[in-house]
């Protein structure tokens, strides 16, 4: 027998994030518009901690977007002000035209 947490097991329990409502294209973004944009959101994470930031400069190769982050870290240690990273296209929460 199969616990489904109190729900009949005909139920379909989805689980949303807080930041579904916050962001709703996540990761819906078309490579055109992310070409076209000047910058993109992104959460960053040190495995405690997370916040959400913009990265410009953005280039693309695959499936991976590389820019420079433009927020200074106010609770997460492992990135900052200024340093190149890469994340994947699948992350974008938003985009930004400058």
């Amino acid at each position: 027998r199969i616990n489904h947490g109190g729900y009949h097991s005909n139920t379909l329990v989805v689980q949303r994030d807080r930041n579904d409502d916050m962001y709703p294209r996540k990761g819906m973004f078309t490579f055109k518009e992310i070409d076209e944009a000047y910058g993109a959101k992104f959460e960053f994470n040190d495995g405690i901690d997370s916040e959400h930031m913009w990265v410009n400069n953005l280039t693309i190769d695959g499936n991976d977007v590389t820019g420079t982050l433009d927020n200074e870290p106010v609770n997460i240690r492992n990135v900052k002000l200024g340093q190149s990273v890469t994340k994947k296209v699948t992350e974008i929460e938003d985009l930004y035209f400058g």
